[in-house]
């Protein structure tokens, strides 16, 4: 499964072309497979660039998920700012 491939693996096999490119194996794979719904939080290789990770796409991503897991559908809060 692609999740597990450690960024080693892939960089012996010949892939740091991907890595130069998209940053991320995780990203190259969504550039090159859009069709599949790709969790790009479960990709290990990934956490191992903690700059690269934690981009705002992925944040997002990875909030949406959670956000999806206890119901939560809409991103707006219900409390009023405070006032001063």
């Amino acid at each position: 499964m692609w999740y597990e491939v450690s960024r080693q693996a892939v960089i012996r096999n010949g892939g740091k072309d991907l890595f130069d490119r998209y940053g991320s194996l995780g990203a190259a794979l969504q550039a090159t497979y859009p069709e599949h719904p790709w969790q790009q939080d479960l990709f290990l290789c990934d956490k191992t660039s903690p700059r690269l990770y934690w981009n705002t796409t992925r944040q997002r991503s990875l909030a949406d998920s959670i956000g999806k897991k206890l119901g939560i559908t809409e991103v707006k809060s219900s409390l009023s700012p405070p006032t001063i």
